[in-house]
C-alpha cells in the first residue's frame, strides 16, 4: 500500500521546518547575547547560562531540525551555528587577553 503525499502536507511540513529553524537561530542568537553580556560583566552565572543555551541549541539542531532535511540545508544550518560559536570564541579570547594584558 502506497501513501500519496498531499500538497497541503508538504506545505505544513515546510512551514514546521521553517519555524524550527527560526527557533534554533533565535536560541543561538540569544545564547550569543547572554555570552557577550557574561563576558562584559564577568558574571559566571550568565556564562553558564550561555553555555547551557548553546548546548540546548546544538542538541535541538542535531536531534530535531536536521532529522528530515536535505544535505544542503544540513550543511547550511551547521555552518551558521558554527559561525556563531566561532564569533563567541573570538570575543571570549579577546576579553581574556585584555584582562591579562
Amino acid at each position: 500500500m502506497t501513501t500519496e503525499v498531499q500538497p497541503t502536507n508538504l506545505k505544513d511540513t515546510a512551514r514546521r521546518a521553517a519555524y524550527r529553524t527560526i527557533l534554533s537561530l533565535s536560541c543561538a542568537l540569544l545564547a550569543f547575547g547572554v555570552y557577550t553580556a557574561a563576558i562584559r560583566t564577568r558574571q559566571r552565572a550568565l556564562l553558564h547560562a550561555a553555555y547551557g543555551l548553546y548546548l540546548f541549541t546544538a542538541l535541538k539542531v542535531y536531534l530535531f531540525d536536521l532529522e528530515a532535511q536535505n544535505q544542503l540545508y544540513r550543511a547550511f544550518s551547521l555552518l551558521v551555528f558554527a559561525a556563531i560559536l566561532f564569533v563567541s570564541s573570538y570575543f571570549a579570547n579577546r576579553q581574556h587577553r585584555s584582562q591579562h594584558a
